[in-house]
Formats: C-alpha cells, structure tokens, sequence
C-alpha cells in the first residue's frame, strides 16, 4: 500500500499535511508583515533622514518577499479545502 508523505498531495495524511503546512507558511509571512510595521514605526523616531530611507527600503523589500509568500501560499491551498 503506498504512502502518501507530506507534500505529495493526493488523499489522506499527506494532502493534510501539505494544507497544513501552506497555512503555517501563510500564517508566518502574516506575521512577518506585522514586524516590518512595527520597524517601521521605530525608524520613524531616528533622527537621520538617510538611515530612515535605508531601512524603509530594506522594509519595503521585506514586505514585497513576504506578499509572494502569502501569495504562493494561498495558491497552494486548494478553494475546495476545508478552512
């Protein structure tokens, strides 16, 4: 009897995994997104205008990583499966 391992899809165990796991990775980028807006509110009380930009850039970046995560993330997520 085959087994299904995480990731290979199909019926059982490893479909349940996979959907569980793309919900984790989604779940960890939604929580990424609220670090970069908490950075962002820091960098708002330091005094160099150049050190500001530089980390908002970096921000900006880490949030545009993070989207395509929750993105892919949600992607994988079949629209049949149960929430």
């Amino acid at each position: 009897m085959p087994v299904n391992t995480p990731f290979q899809g199909g019926e059982g165990t490893g479909a349940d995994a996979r959907l569980s796991a793309m919900r984790d990775v989604g779940r960890r980028a939604e929580e990424l997104i609220g670090i970069a807006r908490d950075l962002d509110r820091i960098a708002e009380g330091i005094e160099s205008e150049s050190t500001r930009r530089d980390i908002r850039a970096a921000l900006r970046r880490l949030l545009g990583v993070t989207e395509g995560i929750i993105r892919s993330a949600r992607a994988a997520i079949p629209a049949d499966a149960p929430r």
